[in-house]
């Protein structure tokens, strides 16, 4: 009888070490949420899906974002019985801005990214961030949830690299 022994002990550690990867990828799984909450922030930066720039706010959001702003403000300097200035004003001071999906900061501030050992995500929990991601019929669509082919190819490239390092 003929036998021929091959140690083919290098390729099963590689291929342990290379399935122990893609089964405990939470390192992998970090790195992609960071570029998921990075691309969230690019949007409302941008406003922009990431693409192309978002529907403009219409003139009578922008006047009534104005309108609100200024009667706050007239509300923060009024002074008190005491002669102290209220407070009813001082916690909208960002209140009232232009830029799209910013009027408080509420939505943008909600966004989170989370991870385990096999997926990464991102998402948010306030109730009107849907109406702003696919639209209404009197709201336009808004994607602040999205990736373009750039942050597409950067998630590939982690993925590559991670798995790169099990040779």
């Amino acid at each position: 009888m003929f036998i021929i022994d091959i140690d083919d002990t290098q390729e099963r550690n590689f291929v342990n070490n290379l399935i122990n990867k893609i089964i405990n990828s939470r390192i992998l799984m970090s790195s992609i949420s960071a570029v998921l909450k990075q691309a969230v922030s690019d949007r409302f930066r941008d406003e922009s899906d990431g693409t192309s720039k978002w529907v403009p706010l219409s003139y009578e959001t922008i006047r009534s974002r104005r309108d609100v702003v200024s009667h706050r403000k007239n509300m923060n300097n009024a002074k008190t019985e005491k002669g102290k200035e209220s407070n009813q004003g001082k916690m909208i001071s960002s209140m009232g801005s232009v830029k799209m999906l910013q009027d408080t900061g509420t939505l943008r501030r909600s966004v989170d990214e989370w991870y385990n050992n096999n997926e990464a995500g991102i998402g948010t929990n306030v109730e009107y961030a849907e109406y702003q991601q696919l639209g209404t019929k009197y709201i336009p669509s808004r994607p602040f949830i999205s990736l373009n082919a750039r942050e597409e190819d950067k998630i590939a490239n982690l993925a590559i690299k991670y798995l790169e390092r099990s040779y």
